[in-house]
């Protein structure tokens, strides 16, 4: 009888957390256009800088 006391415990004790972290995840994430423009601007970033240090060409750029 304690087993699946214990059992049920640990069961409900993962699905309370899977639960949080799903909802805290939905309310928080930006749009995923918003993090393609981010991503897409820190890559232009990137490129302007290696083109400044000559890593790469004006052609490559």
């Amino acid at each position: 009888m304690i087993f699946w006391a214990v059992t049920a415990l640990i069961g409900f004790g993962v699905a309370a957390i899977l639960i949080a972290t799903l909802l805290r995840a939905a309310t928080a994430a930006e749009p995923a256009a918003a993090f393609d423009m981010r991503v897409y601007r820190d890559q232009l970033r990137e490129v302007d800088r290696d083109l400044a240090r000559g890593i790469i060409g004006a052609e490559d750029a």
